[in-house]
């Protein structure tokens, strides 16, 4: 992380533009902070406002439409202002929001971004020389893309007048460091306490949990095979290379993966692979082909085979069904929930 001269100015008033799709608990996280810490000092130390595109309410993903202050067109001088974007970033960078977002860095307002809003600031230019982060599923993708941008997986960047994190909880790690520089570290774990969030987390930690936590793996030997996998979706690797890397031979490696995972090595590398390409196609526009391609399949046909063996139905009907639960009937939502 890098704690430049920009960043020393007070930051106060927090502007937090919010798209279509956008993730209500990483909103959340940023600006409940804020809140408890103006009730702690009993004194406005922190003012926010919520900004769409139109001024009209916006759609999260759990169905809930939220109201906002203003529109981009309301240009009241902030301090900072927070992209806050979730599913399919690349339909929040909107021209008319890259241009406010250039106008707004014009202005020396500091630019940030929660969730996936670093593709939004990365598609206006607004990024390029800087370190930024993007929620981990988003990773890859976002450093091809934007080659300019250094690219970290860290849970949040701060870079001079650019501030970005993971979202969810990691929202919450950004803001707490931010009301650290701001007012100090006593203030800081006082928001820390009353949140129930004991353990205040460091910029360089890992947005993804290890291995070992997220599939439960003890085995060094399979920790290591299955980071290798992880590490090599675009171009992968042969079982017996894998193998090499985890210091095994491959029947040893076939039988780690049966006793453990259920399955055979080459099948959990290749529904890795296909897991990963259906986030892709859910979360992003990025076309079929070239999301065969990032995920190792050389031809559309084999991915596509691939993918209906594994999913039940091929990619380009995951794309055409593709909704969203606030896209749901009202009724859908709360169906189960009793009268």
């Amino acid at each position: 992380m890098t704690y430049g001269t920009a960043l020393q100015r007070p930051l106060r008033a927090f502007g937090f533009y919010i798209a279509p799709q956008f993730s209500m608990i990483s909103l959340t996280c940023a600006i409940e902070p804020l809140r408890i810490a103006n009730e702690i000092r009993g004194e406005p130390l922190f003012k926010w406002v919520l900004i769409s595109k139109d001024g009209h309410r916006v759609p999260a993903v759990n169905g809930l439409d939220l109201p906002v202050h203003r529109s981009i067109a309301d240009h009241e001088p902030l301090d900072a202002i927070a992209v806050c974007a979730s599913y399919n970033p690349e339909a929040a960078a909107e021209p008319r929001v890259l241009a406010w977002l250039r106008l707004m860095a014009r202005h020396g307002t500091r630019l940030g971004a929660i969730d996936t809003g670093s593709h939004v600031l990365a598609k206006a230019g607004l990024l390029d020389g800087y370190c930024s982060t993007i929620h981990w599923q988003h990773l890859e993708t976002f450093s091809d893309e934007f080659p300019k941008v250094s690219t970290t997986s860290n849970l949040y960047e701060i870079d001079r007048d650019r501030f970005s994190c993971g979202g969810a909880t990691s929202g919450l790690d950004m803001l707490l460091h931010l009301i650290d520089i701001e007012h100090g570290p006593e203030l800081a774990s006082e928001v820390s306490e009353q949140l129930i969030y004991a353990r205040l987390r460091q910029d360089h930690r890992s947005q993804r949990s290890a291995l070992t936590d997220r599939l439960r793996l003890r085995h060094p030997k399979l920790v290591t095979a299955v980071s290798t996998m992880e590490k090599a979706m675009d171009a992968p690797l042969s079982i017996a290379d894998i193998a090499d890397r985890a210091g095994i031979t491959v029947r040893q490696l076939e039988r780690l993966f049966e006793e453990h995972l259920d399955c055979s090595p080459s099948r959990y590398y290749a529904n890795l692979r296909l897991d990963r390409a259906r986030t892709l196609l859910n979360q992003t526009n990025l076309p079929t082909l070239d999301v065969a391609m990032s995920c190792g399949f050389p031809s559309y046909a084999h991915f596509s085979r691939s993918y209906k063996s594994l999913f039940g139905h091929p990619p380009v009907a995951e794309r055409q069904s593709r909704r969203r639960p606030s896209d749901l009937p009202a009724a859908a939502l709360v169906q189960n929930v009793p009268g």
